[in-house]
């Protein structure tokens, strides 16, 4: 499946940047990525900032070819275009259990 054969690689390049790339066998290409504190807290649900931006991308991927990713965006505008991002990123990083 094409998922399982896509690598993702996030690395922080400055405070709230950071540089995505997306490989596969048709290629690569290569993001550039702002996501501030509140970005991350509101979408991450406590996990990590490369975390919360890798599984960004695995969303975004699902949705749409690497090559039609924007090569440059703020990680609050996937909502804009996928109304549905929010409540998915619950999904997959939120919901710890409470003590």
């Amino acid at each position: 499946m094409p998922e399982t054969s896509t690598q993702i690689t996030v690395t922080k390049t400055a405070d709230g940047e950071f540089q995505v790339d997306v490989r596969d066998a048709e290629g690569e290409t290569h993001h550039a990525v702002r996501a501030d504190e509140a970005a991350i807290e509101k979408f991450g649900h406590g996990q990590p900032a490369e975390t919360v931006v890798e599984t960004s991308f695995r969303f975004l991927l699902e949705r749409e070819p690497k090559v039609s990713i924007l090569g440059n965006f703020e990680l609050s505008i996937i909502g804009k275009f996928f109304p549905e991002y929010e409540a998915e990123m619950e999904r997959r990083l939120g919901s710890e259990p409470a003590d």
